[in-house]
């Protein structure tokens, strides 16, 4: 429980930031030691990565989250300035940092939110020393584990260069321009929007993608509606083909909410290409928001990220021009609703959770009587093999009901 100087400390840090300026993105803050290359160790969980970040002396764990345009400190309550959170952001019960502003923050679905900025003591990455780094306060994310920030891709666009390598679980950073050339691999270049980086793939033959390159997305790849109808409306007897399944519903959970239900297609591209390089029998879905590459790809290869040049270089683990991923994809996805109880989003109509009876919109509340308020609760529960459990849900129409799943 943080004490009660922090507490008057965060009320009146958010009670200053509710009349400030707008706050513009920069790249301002300080890297040292210069000339380095560092290896840091990285955890890979539910299909993200955390990275140890030390701030005032603490070590937090951070998801490394290209996808986001600026660092992030997470709060327990709402970013907004009305609403002061009730316990503060890493860091400050030893260094209160500076607001100095808010900004429009974006999240995966589109959705925006007046967020307050803050300046932070100074943010230690391995043997790198950030100093006079800005970021967000945001809601904690809604994942397990314990979660302080997000490092975003404001690193890299200070020029740092990096090597994703989850296989060996390690991060390579550097200043050092030419620490990775000559290594081989298979390059996309990317170009910046909103400030994080945006490959063109293929996912239909003679259609280029853009896609975010996002480890803070779990899928290999999610394909954005608008690509989609886009590439229907070209090409329609060859997107047809791949469809495997239609449904209503939702299944991307953005920093500020989900998005809103929509029809979803199930497809399985024969091949996706990035470059030279070509995934086989990948199976997508559509999704609101901009197209994603997400950390799956790193399931595959390794990834150097090169700002100086804006490219990323996909190394394959096994080598080779191509790789089979022939993925099997969720038959029923799990959303939190605005007060954030884990509800059905999405659920295949010819699936066994459909045949059990679940529905888009229920509500799940307990599971043998033990009551789930998050999507995590709820998907982490410790289920135990050929086990029947009772799950109770409300429906939409607000009714109570049970329904018996076999594990």
């Amino acid at each position: 429980m943080p004490s009660r100087p922090a507490v008057v400390a965060i009320l009146l840090l958010l009670s200053a930031v509710a009349g400030a300026q707008e706050y513009y993105y920069n790249l301002k803050f300080r890297l040292q030691p210069k000339n380095f290359a560092d290896t840091i160790p990285i955890e890979v969980a539910d299909g993200r990565i955390y990275i140890p970040v030390t701030i005032a002396g603490r070590t937090h764990r951070f998801l490394l989250d290209t996808g986001a345009s600026m660092s992030a400190v997470f709060t327990p309550a709402s970013p907004s300035p009305a609403a002061p959170a009730s316990s503060p952001p890493v860091g400050y019960a030893a260094a209160v940092p500076q607001p100095v502003g808010v900004i429009t923050s974006h999240d995966a679905t589109g959705q925006t939110l007046q967020t307050p900025v803050v300046a932070l003591p100074a943010v230690q990455i391995g043997s790198l020393t950030v100093s006079g780094y800005h970021a967000t306060l945001l809601p904690p994310l809604r994942a397990p584990g314990d979660c302080a920030g997000i490092i975003g891709f404001d690193i890299f666009n200070k020029g740092l260069l990096a090597k994703i390598d989850t296989r060996r679980r390690r991060l390579i950073l550097t200043d050092r321009r030419r620490h990775f050339s000559g290594e081989p691999g298979f390059e996309a270049r990317y170009r910046l929007r909103r400030h994080v980086p945006f490959v063109a793939l293929s996912p239909f033959a003679a259609f280029a993608d853009e896609a975010r390159f996002d480890t803070g997305d779990r899928a290999l790849y999610a394909l954005s509606r608008q690509s989609y109808d886009a590439a229907r409306a070209a090409s329609p007897a060859e997107v047809e083909q791949q469809v495997e399944a239609r449904t209503l519903g939702s299944l991307r959970i953005g920093h500020f909410g989900t998005e809103s239900a929509d029809e979803v297609a199930l497809l399985c591209l024969p091949t996706l290409t990035w470059g030279d390089f070509s995934f086989r029998n990948v199976r997508t879905l559509t999704a609101q928001g901009a197209s994603a590459v997400g950390s799956a790809l790193l399931d595959y290869g390794s990834v150097i990220i090169d700002p100086r040049r804006r490219r990323l270089l996909f190394q394959p683990y096994d080598g080779g021009t191509q790789c089979l991923v022939d993925n099997r994809l969720p038959d029923i996805y799990y959303v939190p609703d605005p007060q954030g109880r884990p509800t059905v989003g999405l659920v295949w109509e010819q699936s066994e959770p459909y045949r059990q009876g679940f529905r888009r919109g229920d509500v799940i509340i307990a599971v043998d009587g033990t009551p789930v308020r998050t999507v995590a609760d709820f998907t982490h529960y410790p289920f135990i093999a050929n086990q029947t459990y009772t799950v109770s849900v409300i429906d939409s129409r607000g009714d109570t009901r049970q329904i018996w799943v076999a594990k």
